[in-house]
């Protein structure tokens, strides 16, 4: 059944805020640590400068998580609306002091302020409430696509704009990002459909699998990506990064399409974080050549995929729960970018015991994931395929 005129509005307006935000960080990624050393005192010590570095590159998860349950709550209680427009201007706002950053602690309070615009549950609820059962989840993975797009382009797009044009550019592209996300925001949301204006089910076993597993993906991307652009990237260069990327990217879209096909989700996504924990450290340490792009691919691919369905796993296997329901999924999964910077951070002279942590992290989701969410897969015939 098609989308309905006022349904697609409000699916393209979530989608892009959630694809922003995403977008934002893998922009700024590539280079973020080697720019943030820069902004430490000289005469600081290596050990103190890389641990800088990790905090200033996990802020942005901290109050990303933090926001994610409390906007959710608040926007239960005063309306999606408001949330949705002020929790943008949080986020241009932190873009600005980013961009102005002159030092390492003003860049720490940039990274938190755009964190609290991370109103992704939100309008992730919002498309939840407003869609009904049949339609749901096809409109939850038109809201997870882009963001697994976001990582990849993110990521090709910011080196090159850093070289010419200064890496504070990025954060000045993020803030304008923002601004044009609030825009759809501006227009009176939607009523929710009847019974589904009461959150349910918050803390299902299936939410907080879903929550690990976003735990475990954004843990990863962050350990890899400290000081990637001065370790991985001139082992490989450019090129093959661009090539990773597309491979990778080609990979999810085939995988995204199928995963509801089957009743075989759970299977899928354990796959793939078992890939993720074997991929990341081969991809980071290895240094032979065709090993790290092969690992490359596979990491990104696992990444990309887990990111672009789990939004549509969390409403069709864990119900429909709410701005504090999606806040909970996605608080664990913004807590990874920040315990992944801060670990990467302290352990810079040697990344094995953050990817050992990963490891830990990506088989219990796993385990989760097979024991939680296989109960809640619809029969075959009853799923309902991916766009």
């Amino acid at each position: 059944m098609a989308f309905t005129k006022t349904e697609r509005g409000l699916i393209a307006g979530a989608s892009f805020l959630v694809f922003t935000r995403v977008f934002a960080f893998s922009l700024t990624t590539l280079g973020f640590t080697e720019y943030a050393r820069g902004l430490v005192p000289a005469g600081t010590d290596a050990a103190t400068a890389s641990l800088w570095a990790g905090v200033a590159l996990g802020a942005y998860g901290v109050t990303m998580a933090l926001a994610q349950l409390a906007a959710g709550w608040l926007s239960d209680r005063v309306g999606r609306r408001t949330v949705l427009l002020g929790g943008s201007l949080l986020f241009v706002l932190g873009g600005v002091l980013c961009a102005t950053a002159t030092t390492v602690p003003f860049l720490v309070l940039g990274r938190l302020v755009a964190g609290l615009g991370g109103v992704s549950s939100v309008a992730m609820a919002a498309v939840g409430e407003t869609v009904p059962d049949e339609r749901r989840t096809r409109a939850m993975a038109m809201v997870g696509v882009p963001a697994g797009l976001g990582v990849f382009l993110g990521f090709i797009v910011g080196p090159p704009v850093a070289a010419a044009f200064g890496f504070t550019t990025l954060f000045w592209c993020t803030a304008a990002l923002g601004l044009l996300a609030a825009l759809p925001s501006m227009r009176a949301m939607p009523a929710p459909l009847p019974g589904l204006a009461t959150p349910n089910r918050s803390l299902s076993a299936p939410v907080l699998a879903l929550g690990l597993a976003g735990f475990s993906i954004n843990f990863a991307m962050n350990t890899v990506m400290f000081d990637f652009q001065s370790g991985v990237l001139t082992r490989i260069g450019e090129t093959a990064l661009a090539l990773i990327l597309v491979a990778a990217l080609v990979i999810m879209g085939g995988i995204s399409r199928r995963m509801d096909k089957g009743g075989l989700a759970h299977v899928a996504i354990a796959s793939a974080l078992a890939l993720l924990a074997l991929a990341a450290p081969t991809f980071r340490l290895a240094g032979t050549w065709w090993i790290v792009v092969a690992a490359g691919v596979a990491f990104f691919a696992a990444h990309a995929t887990l990111s672009a369905v789990l939004p549509s796993q969390v409403s069709r296997l864990a119900g429909r729960s709410g701005g504090l329901g999606h806040g909970i999924q996605l608080v664990m999964a913004y807590l990874g970018s920040a315990v992944g910077g801060l670990v990467a951070g302290r352990f810079a002279g040697g990344l094995a015991p953050a990817f050992e942590g990963l490891a830990v992290l990506a088989g219990l989701a796993a385990v989760l994931a097979l024991r939680t969410l296989a109960r809640r897969e619809p029969s075959p015939a009853s799923a309902v395929p991916q766009p």
